[in-house]
């Protein structure tokens, strides 16, 4: 019983990537489109590697899926 609790212990330790988006939430963001349109946004959607995946409008829920997915 003990060698399991100490293996378990020790892997506890070891640092883990994240697999999951993070949200940066409650922003009161601006962007400009490629067009010239404003875009607001309340949160934002950042995937493992720091890239956005998804400006999230007011209104929405940042947890639910945008349509079309």
């Amino acid at each position: 019983m003990k060698p399991v609790l100490f293996a378990t212990a020790a892997l506890s330790l070891f640092a883990t990537p994240a697999l999951a988006d993070g949200i940066v939430d409650n922003v009161n963001g601006l962007t400009i489109t490629e067009g010239g349109k404003i875009v607001r946004f309340k949160a934002i959607l950042v995937d493992k590697d720091g890239r956005v995946t998804r400006l999230v409008p007011p209104g929405r829920s940042p947890q639910a899926q945008p349509q079309g997915m």
